[in-house]
């Protein structure tokens, strides 16, 4: 069963998450949504457990606990919410409850350094998109069709 969750996490949550956090506009929108549906299905699985093997943290835990970590930092850095307590109540107090955990809290990054990488990797990505809009590409010299497939794959 870990290896589901391991494989959801890489296949289903991260990549509407991930675009969510480096896009704008329609396309952050409808990442937005995709992360929501998917999130509800952790919210289902948790239903009130204190971690998804319940009383311990096990491997799924430690899978989906970078992102207890980075999305709080991501609605702060785009301003938009995505995990509140009214909607994802379990999703919500697991995420305290990893971050909490004396295994986990003593070895987390500092936020404020990791703070400034992830605005920063936002900020190259909007102005990749941006580069890409006006259609040539500085770092590859290429435009149009063909240098959207190439960085977009």
């Amino acid at each position: 069963m870990a290896r589901f969750w391991a494989r959801f996490l890489k296949d289903k949550l991260s990549p509407p998450i991930w675009k969510w956090f480096t896009a704008q506009g329609q396309e952050q929108e409808d990442a937005h949504q995709a992360a929501v549906e998917q999130l509800l299905v952790l919210e289902k699985e948790l239903d009130g457990k204190r971690f998804f093997a319940g009383e311990k943290i096990g491997f799924v835990d430690l899978s989906f606990g970078p992102l207890s970590y980075v999305i709080p930092m991501y609605q702060e850095i785009i301003g938009v919410k995505m995990i509140t307590e009214d909607k994802f109540p379990s999703l919500s107090a697991w995420m305290a409850n990893f971050l909490s955990s004396p295994v986990v809290k003593d070895h987390l990054p500092p936020l404020d350094k990791l703070r400034l990488r992830l605005q920063a990797i936002r900020e190259a990505f909007l102005n990749d998109r941006v580069k890409r809009a006006k259609g040539r590409c500085t770092e590859c010299q290429t435009q149009g069709a063909l240098q959207a497939s190439i960085h977009d794959n």
